[in-house]
């Protein structure tokens, strides 16, 4: 199963995300940051998209413009 949600952010503020159990695509829709994944920082604006491994350490880090993300992601053990 395929689930999305919307996952914003404020201009200076702290995303406190864990790894998840499940693979992860986030789509940029508005605002700018960078996202750590793993070791990598990744500069993102709007029509970025990343792909993250289930159980990777990754967070959105230095938001200086508000930040909306759609994120898509599998339930972990996913269908066939």
């Amino acid at each position: 199963d395929l689930f999305s949600g919307l996952y914003e952010i404020p201009a200076g503020g702290v995303d406190a995300q864990r790894p998840h159990d499940a693979d992860e695509v986030y789509y940029v829709v508005a605002g700018q940051a960078t996202l750590t994944v793993g070791t990598e920082r990744i500069p993102v604006r709007p029509g970025a998209i990343v792909y993250v491994a289930k159980n990777e350490d990754h967070r959105f880090i230095d938001v200086t413009e508000d930040l909306s993300v759609v994120v898509f992601f599998a339930t972990p053990g996913g269908g066939a």
